[in-house]
Formats: structure tokens, sequence, C-alpha cells
């Protein structure tokens, strides 16, 4: 297992992001403050892109005494249309997206199956339209995941 620190819960998906190919770019932190990052470095900026919010953390101690800290977050993958699309287009950049959010989900169960994470839900996904990330022609898909991972931070108060 690795420690439940916030550090390590954004390294899982950058390691990702640096493990696939077919990712180009990771971002990490509030909506805007990612928005303004793509606007103003548009030169270092690509796209497909995975982007991790900025989590919720819980502290929690099972049954058994494992201390683990769960984070809750969402994870984004974009993907830029052309400058000129239609309606295939715009279908084929959903699917895209689609496919490579669906490796981010394979890749939790793969860590959880080597029991590197202590546990992980999924929550909804929903379809990023363009006028919700207001830097023009990018889609894709918003996931809600629950991610918790093992502590040795937190201690027992006798």
């Amino acid at each position: 297992m690795i420690q439940g620190t916030l550090q390590n819960f954004i390294a899982i998906f950058k390691d990702h992001v640096t493990a696939d190919a077919d990712l180009k770019y990771f971002a990490y932190g509030e909506v805007f403050e990612v928005e303004k990052r793509i606007q103003s470095d548009a030169s270092n900026f690509d796209t497909p892109l995975l982007w991790l919010d900025e989590p919720e953390v819980t502290p929690n101690r099972n049954r058994t005494n494992l201390y683990s800290n769960s984070f809750t977050s969402a994870v984004w993958l974009i993907v830029s249309l052309p400058s000129a699309h239609d309606y295939e287009t715009i279908e084929a950049g959903y699917s895209e997206a689609h496919e490579l959010l669906d490796r981010v989900v394979a890749m939790l169960y793969r860590l959880q199956r080597e029991r590197v994470l202590v546990d992980f839900k999924i929550g909804k996904e929903e379809a990023i339209s363009r006028k919700f990330v207001r830097t023009g022609n990018l889609i894709g898909w918003r996931m809600e995941v629950s991610i918790s991972l093992e502590t040795t931070l937190i201690h027992h108060v006798n």
C-alpha cells in the first residue's frame, strides 16, 4: 500500500498520464485555476488531458483499526475538437474521451487488486459540454471518485 497522503493521491493519476501514451497532459486543481493555466500556458497544454479536481479528505478508522484517508474528487477526461466539426466529430470526441476514462477506471481496479488502494468507488459520470469548459472546443467526461488509502499518519489516542 502507498501512504494515504494528498501527494500520493495526486501521483496515482499523474503516473497514469505518464504511462498512457494517448494522454498528453495532466492538470490538478480547482476548475477555474486549471482553465486559467490552460489559457495562459497554451504552448505546453495538449489534449487529451486528465484533470484531477481538488479532493475532500476524510480521515477514517475501521473496526480492525486500519487508518485511512478517503479522497473524494472528480476526474475529468477532456479532448479537443477540430475547429470545423459536425455531429459525427462531436460524438467521436465524446467516445474517445470515455474510452480514455475507462482506462482510468481499469487502472484503479488494478491498483485495488494489487492492494495499493484500500477501497475505491466510482460515482456519477457526466458529459462535459463546450459551454461548461469555457476554453473553446474542449469536450469530455467528468467522473466522481472516492479512493481510500492506508495511512499511519493518524494515530489512535487512548
